[in-house]
């Protein structure tokens, strides 16, 4: 318009006084087009004024801008509204471009010059999202069917959530071709939302079912009826029992009649059973009360979604992969003449141990004895009890004055008199409870306890290591060992006053017991008076030795008062901290 020579002078004058305007506002934007417009328009005829005289702008075109009012919008027009169903499409493809771009923003994205093309199809696309707008309509749900029993009879339809995703599927890869829902607001419930239904995770439990089936059917079909009866399965494995009692039953039954068979069997759908879980122990209930005393086949409760005949499916599905080989861990644990359990309890004390001390190594490392101990009490629930506790663990020469300022920084609430602090200094003294004890009263896991006392007594191995080392923790002690070099014994530990009855002096006595402690079997009888003769043999070395025995058998008033199955927590205990 102002470069236009052709153009009206009313119009390029107009245009003219408001981008000069604009410009001479920025000084003062909040004053000159808030507050006082009358001051900007004063200001910018002045500038018009003074433009003309030296013969910046000709005479014409100012003296046509001062003669036409300066009007300034009070407030912005209305935005468009923006149908936010139509765009899922188009804000799906450029939230895919900020990851391809490695762009930052929606914002950087688009002031690039670029064009894409998606796979969309764009007129499928707006018909889907204008038919899933509809269904907000009671009329067009009354003509579709669906206000019928549990549908939308009762209920306001355009308070439903539809949304639909459909891939093309070619040659190695699918073309997206429909993102659409009808949420009319920027969330894409296909690509931001995570939905987890019922019906679908049956459908997933059942598809997981069918393939355990086909796979079984797969290696028992090629079996004869003596090769078939020879199988050995367990008794919780009833869905291999089943595919080798179908093939027996039906000699040459192909994939797919063995399937449609796998379908027509019946489960109870009973709700009195008690489910174990990785959460624990659960009930479950059914939709329909009245499918609770049914006994259902797949396909019906499938048709019917019957949560409980699907829960007995998983249940089948998750034993199939427990017991359908002779090695499995699950065959193991049960069986309790096994001589595997011993190596598997190994492995599992080795595994568990290494992770933990790894993980305290790094922590403490370095760090000298108050350094080590407020790092420590830092980072848990601090009680008077945990304080003296982890205090006096890893402090062998601790007197209870020492307690004082240790007191005053963790429990500035408390006031203890000197009295008082030794009544507490001598309520827990370390020789009094075992390590397992010690990290109980301390809050912490008693290997954190245990390394921190041997990082101090051995500062040699605490300082100038590389982080290849690792940390191996054994009964008989702490190894630190290179990745590429075999395991080197601690060696003995820093000097302790007598009666000290901290972990690293019983390490030469623990490590003549080593093989029995961690190769114990809570249920095997011979292990477990190896085990006890091992014990009682290096009980006698000192002092140290007692507390160990304590731990797994008891006291020496009562015998071996704990039992097996006690004894092997106390074991666990220490290297896992599950206790």
């Amino acid at each position: 318009m102002l470069a236009s020579a052709d153009a009206p002078l009313a119009e390029r004058a107009r245009y003219y006084k408001q981008a000069l305007s604009l410009i001479l506002s920025v000084r003062r934007p909040s004053y000159y087009l808030g507050q006082d417009t009358a001051a900007l328009a004063d200001l910018t005829n002045s500038y018009l004024r003074r433009m003309a005289s030296e013969g910046a702008i000709a005479r014409s075109l100012a003296d046509a801008a001062l003669a036409v009012p300066l009007e300034i919008r009070k407030r912005a027009g209305a935005s468009p509204v923006i149908d936010f169903t139509r765009q899922k499409g188009i804000n799906l493809a450029r939230t895919r471009l900020l990851s391809l771009l490695d762009v930052r923003s929606l914002y950087e994205l688009d002031r690039l010059d670029l064009s894409v093309r998606t796979s969309l199809d764009v007129e499928v696309q707006r018909g889907v999202a204008d038919f899933l707008r509809s269904l907000a309509k009671p009329e067009v749900i009354t003509e579709l069917g669906l206000t019928g029993a549990r549908l939308l009879r009762a209920n306001d339809p355009g308070k439903v959530i539809y949304s639909l995703t459909l891939y093309e599927r070619g040659h190695g890869y699918n073309r997206l071709r429909i993102n659409a829902d009808n949420l009319d607001q920027p969330l894409d419930i296909n690509a931001g939302a995570k939905l987890d239904l019922g019906s679908t995770a049956k459908l997933r439990t059942l598809i997981s079912w069918l393939e355990l089936i086909a796979g079984a059917y797969d290696r028992y079909r090629v079996m004869s009826s003596a090769e078939l009866a020879a199988v050995d399965v367990h008794p919780r494995d009833r869905l291999s029992a089943w595919v080798i009692a179908h093939l027996q039953a039906n000699r040459g039954a192909d994939l797919r009649s063995t399937l449609e068979s796998a379908m027509r069997r019946q489960y109870s759908a009973s709700t009195a059973q008690r489910f174990y879980t990785g959460g624990g122990v659960h009930t479950f209930a059914n939709f329909e009360r009245a499918d609770n005393g049914r006994v259902l086949t797949v396909a019906e409760a499938l048709r019917r979604s019957v949560n409980l005949v699907f829960i007995r499916v998983m249940r089948e599905v998750i034993d199939h992969y427990m017991y359908r080989a002779p090695s499995t861990t699950a065959r193991l644990l049960e069986n309790a003449s096994d001589p595997a359990r011993g190596d598997y309890l190994r492995r599992f004390a080795d595994r568990e141990g290494t992770v933990f001390l790894r993980r305290f190594y790094e922590k403490y490392r370095g760090k000298t004895r108050d350094e080590a101990l407020g790092t420590l009490l830092d980072g848990v629930r601090v009680t008077p009890r945990a304080v003296v506790v982890a205090l006096r663990s890893v402090w062998p020469d601790m007197q209870a004055a020492d307690l004082a300022p240790w007191m005053a920084r963790y429990v500035p609430d408390e006031q203890y008199t000197p009295a008082a602090l030794d009544s507490l200094f001598n309520r827990y003294p370390p020789e009094k409870f075992n390590l397992n004890d010690r990290g109980y009263l301390a809050r912490v896991h008693p290997l954190e306890l245990w390394l921190i006392d041997y990082l101090l007594g051995h500062p040699g191995r605490a300082r100038g290591r590389s982080d290849r080392r690792l940390c191996r923790c054994a009964p008989g002690g702490l190894s630190l060992v290179d990745e590429n070099q075999p395991a080197q014994s601690a060696g003995p530990a820093h000097p302790r006053p007598a009666g000290n009855r901290s972990l690293p002096g019983i390490a030469p006595a623990m490590a003549t017991a080593r093989l029995s402690v961690r190769l114990a079997d809570p249920f095997d009888r011979d292990l477990d008076r190896q085990f006890r003769r091992s014990a009682r043999g290096a009980r006698g070395i000192d002092g140290h030795h007692r507390q160990w025995w304590h731990a797994f058998s008891g006291t020496p008033d009562r015998g071996p008062a704990l039992c097996r199955r006690h004894a092997l927590r106390n074991c666990l205990r220490g290297y896992s901290g599950r206790g």
